[in-house]
């Protein structure tokens, strides 16, 4: 099967968590199903947002002179070379992975012509599920998975007298609101007189994070929208306590988690008051159950990589006929 995945996202030497959640997908449908040809197009829209236009002649050029049996876009304004694509469309797939769903403006319409012009849509929650029905496509629920081999708990049951506190981005993303991140932890250090240590999951290397996970108190994370958080998943393998605000799949994620909390508000004593609650358990009773729900929901990779490789088969299918 040739399979020709087109992304805008994609880990850089300078930027290694950069869209490494694509890659893994890749990576993992490449290990189960062997007999898959990926052809990978990046388009560094980092390094120059002219490679957005340079890419609509360039993929439409590749897919003048190859047969491809599938061509899978990851994030709408990838797929921009469609609307200026004379050839069949029917084979192709498009994963909205979320900052492109909930986007505005004019770049919001940019996405509404592009969704147009795909065949079937994966998208990461109900939310996403629920507002793209209306546009009469083939939808799937797919979040992306987690490598449940690499990412799993390894804790170390030594109390120390600093508290660990991992926020789970850069904090240089509006979207990801460190600012009411920032707010919490000063809380907690004046009104409560914590020793909290914060480190930003900020162009890590995939054993950083992971060790980093592990070793940590708890992760917060107070983004304003998301899809399917991947990181939310790696921290629940490790069993490391989380509390978030409610974005995405959060709330299903984490639903029956122990020391686990959805905040339904944006109020820095609500983040508190439960981030307390933890740090307040004995360091032997700071985990959660977190590992054993992602297996419930079937989030490792390889059940998720059964699941677009059927969509995959459905559409070559659907197409010969």
């Amino acid at each position: 099967m040739k399979v020709f995945t087109v992304t805008n996202m994609w880990p850089l030497k300078d930027f290694p968590y950069y869209g490494v959640f694509v890659k893994e997908q890749v990576e993992a449908l490449q290990k189960h199903y062997p007999n898959i040809n990926n052809k990978i197009y990046f388009i560094n829209g980092k390094k120059n947002k002219l490679n957005y236009i340079w890419s609509i002649f360039n993929i439409n050029w590749l897919l003048l002179i190859n047969k491809y049996d599938v061509i899978h876009i990851h994030y709408a304004l990838s797929g921009i070379f469609l609307l200026f694509n004379p050839f069949r469309k029917s084979r192709v797939i498009l994963t909205l992975h979320g900052s492109d769903f909930y986007s505005k403006n004019f770049y919001k319409r940019l996405v509404y012509y592009v969704l147009k012009q795909t065949s079937i849509i994966i998208c990461l929650n109900d939310t996403m599920l629920s507002q793209l029905k209306k546009h009469n496509k083939e939808i799937h629920l797919i979040p992306c998975g987690v490598d449940t081999e690499f990412f799993k708990a390894s804790k170390s049951e030594v109390q120390e007298d600093v508290f660990k506190v991992v926020f789970p981005s850069s904090k240089l993303r509006e979207v990801k609101n460190y600012v009411l991140f920032d707010k919490i932890i000063q809380f907690l250090k004046v009104e409560h007189q914590l020793k909290i240590e914060t480190i930003e999951l900020n162009n890590k290397s995939r054993l950083e994070v992971n060790s980093i996970l592990n070793s940590a108190d708890l992760l917060c994370m107070t983004s304003l929208t998301e899809g399917s958080p991947q990181v939310i998943k790696e921290a629940m393998c490790c069993n490391t306590p989380i509390v978030s605000s409610n974005v995405g799949d959060v709330e299903r994620l984490l639903k029956n988690v122990s020391n686990c909390y959805v905040i339904d508000s944006y109020k820095v004593e609500d983040f508190s008051n439960v981030i307390l609650k933890i740090l307040k358990l004995p360091k032997e009773n700071r985990v959660t159950n977190g590992r054993l729900k992602i297996f419930e929901l079937g989030l490792n990779e390889k059940n998720i990589s059964s699941k677009i490789i059927n969509v995959y088969l459905s559409i070559i299918g659907n197409d010969k006929n």
